[in-house]
């Protein structure tokens, strides 16, 4: 913090004191939204696991693409977006400045 200070970079302090102003019931909603994050795919595998015990093989298979298919895409989205600002001289930006820091 007193290098942001010293370098003239109040951006950087005024959102380090940002987080100096959270309340008790922020880190109550942020620890509730990870806890329910983990839970939904457990709870999704063992519904998925019902359906195959239970021979409901076409609602099986729906399950699986609908857990499978977010991952592919949000992997397919963070290559192309990495490719794209790479191309564009975006990234290399982003590492000077974070060397920077």
């Amino acid at each position: 913090m007193i290098l942001a200070v010293a370098t003239g970079n109040e951006d950087v302090w005024s959102k380090m004191s940002a987080l100096n102003d959270l309340k008790w019931y922020n880190t109550f909603f942020f620890l509730i939204g990870a806890i329910l994050s983990f839970a939904d795919p457990v709870t999704d595998a063992f519904t998925l696991a019902e359906y195959y015990k239970e021979n409901h093989i076409r609602w099986f298979k729906w399950g699986v693409v609908f857990m499978i298919a977010p991952c592919l895409a949000f992997a397919m989205l963070t290559l192309l977006s990495h490719t794209v600002l790479s191309c564009l001289g975006v990234v290399e930006s982003i590492s000077f400045v974070l060397e920077e820091l």
